[in-house]
C-alpha cells in the first residue's frame, strides 16, 4: 500500500519519557525501501509537519529518504511541508555513526520548509544527499522565512567549526527570505559531490556572523 496524505500538527515529537528525550536514532524517518532488489514501485507523498517541536535526537530529526523508480529514474517520493516548527538539535550523541541533522533530505521532490526556528546543532540544520544519476529535477526545495540560530541551544549543544548553517545538493532549491546567525561555521554550502548541483536561488536572506575575526566564508561553493 501506499502512505500519503499524513499531518502531524503541534506534536511534541521526542517528548520525555521520564529519562531522556529525542529518540536513539531518528526522531521521524520516512523511508523507501527496495529490498535490496534494486527495483522500487512507489513511495509516500504530502508529509505535513505544522507547529511541532522537534526534541534533538542522539542522531537526525526529521528523515526523507528516498528511491528511484527504475521504469522512469524518478524519485518515487514528493511532498514535505514543515512549516512553524521548532527544532532543538540533533546528533546529542556524538559516538553515533549516523551523522544526525534536523532535516535530511535525500531526495525527494517538492520540500517546502517555511517559517521554521532551528537551533544549534553540531552540523548543518538541514542536509541532503542520494540525488541519483540522471536525475535533473531533486530535490526542488524551497527553504523560505526560517530563522537558523547556531549560537543558542536549549539543549547544550554546539555548532562545529567547518560546518553550514543549510548545505544544497541538487537541483533548483530556492533559499529565500532567511534569518542566518551564527559564531562558528559558515552560512550556506552548495555541494556536487558525485552529482551536479544546477540552479539553486539564494535571495533575500540575512547572514549575521558573529565573530570579530578568524571567520569562515557567507556561502561555500564546492
Amino acid at each position: 500500500g501506499h502512505v500519503e496524505h499524513i499531518t502531524f500538527r503541534g506534536c511534541d515529537l521526542g517528548a520525555s519519557n521520564g529519562t531522556a528525550t529525542g529518540a536513539l536514532r531518528m526522531v521521524m524517518e520516512a523511508y523507501t525501501w527496495d529490498n535490496h532488489t534494486g527495483l522500487c514501485y512507489h513511495g509516500w507523498k504530502d508529509l505535513t509537519f505544522e507547529g511541532c517541536t522537534i526534541e534533538a535526537g542522539d542522531t537526525t530529526g526529521l528523515d526523507f529518504p528516498d528511491r528511484l523508480v527504475p521504469a522512469t529514474g524518478q524519485h518515487s517520493s514528493s511532498g514535505v511541508l514543515v512549516s512553524g516548527c521548532t527544532f532543538l538539535g540533533a546528533h546529542k550523541n556524538a559516538a553515533s555513526h549516523y551523522t544526525g541533522l534536523p532535516i535530511v533530505y535525500e531526495c525527494p521532490t517538492g520540500i517546502v520548509i517555511r517559517r521554521n526556528a532551528f537551533y544549534a546543532s553540531p552540523h548543518e540544520a538541514i542536509g541532503g544527499s542520494h540525488v541519483g544519476q540522471g536525475v535533473t529535477d531533486a530535490p526542488g526545495l524551497l527553504i523560505e522565512g526560517n530563522t537558523f540560530d547556531m549560537t543558542r541551544s536549549p539543549t547544550g549543544l554546539t555548532h562545529v567549526s567547518g560546518e553550514p548553517c543549510i548545505s544544497l545538493v541538487g537541483f533548483n532549491n530556492r533559499i529565500v527570505g532567511n534569518t542566518f546567525v551564527y559564531d562558528v561555521g559558515l552560512g550556506v554550502l552548495i555541494k556536487s559531490d558525485q552529482y551536479p548541483a544546477v540552479g539553486s536561488t539564494i535571495q533575500g536572506n540575512t547572514f549575521t556572523d558573529k565573530r570579530a575575526s578568524q571567520g569562515e566564508p557567507t556561502i561555500q561553493l564546492t
